[in-house]
């Protein structure tokens, strides 16, 4: 009603707010009721992949209109880290600027198992093949990280027994993504590597990396990863495995992994929080 640009004000008797927050308030389960933004901080299988800016927001010459669709990298405390294109940091935005607590009541109105989690969304359009043609990662259960470099001598060892594993026990199986995350200077290098060991899932290019990694907290909580690598998460980023966290030197805590590969994907159980 009032031109574009202003606001006016409204009593309570001069429209229907009570009436139809009542509504919406008597529409909500329980849990849904119960719902706080540290519980959603708390719990990764309620942070959604996807928020949407509720409206414009300026970052120096950065300018985000209302209705912008971004990927969640985390949730801290009454803020939102997001992935943007055009940011090589962090794009952290105010929880109630955007409808991460409506996606959050949906999420957690849904069942944990059948909850998508957010990984997906993370590496969504972020892999190619061995031919350096992109090719979409499947959502899955668990993903597998491997981190390799084309010149590392230890990486030579490890990849011919990753690769075997692989293709024994788990290249059937639809709830698990392996990927690839490069060390190389150029990611000609790594599908040149890639096409020799016959590595066959995708790989995350040099120019993803460096936002992504730059971004995505599961790498960095889990400390440095010496190459060869390995990271288990779910699909909601959740560590389950790591090499960082394994005794050794860098080969004896790959093979280390590489043991417990099969009991951790195995398990199949998801706690929220861990």
């Amino acid at each position: 009603m009032a031109p574009q640009g202003f606001t006016f004000r409204a009593g309570p008797a001069e429209c229907n707010l009570l009436q139809a927050a009542n509504t919406f308030w008597a529409a909500l389960t329980p849990d849904q009721k119960a719902l706080t933004l540290q519980a959603i901080q708390r719990d990764p299988s309620l942070w959604p992949g996807t928020v949407k800016i509720l409206e414009p927001l300026t970052f120096g010459s950065l300018r985000i209109d209302s209705g912008t669709v971004l990927t969640v990298k985390e949730v801290n405390g009454n803020e939102v880290n997001l992935i943007h294109p055009g940011v090589r940091g962090n794009l952290v935005v105010s929880a109630q600027n955007t409808d991460l607590f409506a996606r959050a009541r949906e999420l957690v109105a849904t069942p944990l198992n059948e909850r998508p989690g957010r990984m997906a969304d993370l590496l969504k359009a972020a892999t190619i093949d061995v031919d350096g043609k992109p090719v979409a990662l499947q959502p899955a259960h668990y993903y597998v990280i491997y981190f390799a470099g084309s010149t590392c001598p230890r990486c030579k060892i490890f990849t011919p027994q990753l690769v075997e594993h692989f293709n024994k026990t788990l290249a059937n199986r639809k709830d698990v993504a392996f990927v690839t995350w490069p060390s190389d200077q150029a990611t000609s290098l790594m599908l040149t590597y890639a096409r020799k060991n016959m590595i066959p899932w995708p790989t995350v290019p040099l120019e993803k990396i460096d936002v992504l990694s730059k971004e995505e907290e599961m790498l960095s909580r889990n400390g440095v990863i010496n190459l060869p690598g390995i990271l288990v998460v779910d699909r909601f980023g959740s560590p389950l495995l790591a090499t960082s966290k394994l005794n050794g030197q860098p080969l004896d805590a790959a093979n280390a992994a590489l043991a417990q590969l099969d009991t951790v994907l195995k398990d199949g159980s998801i706690k929220p929080g861990n």
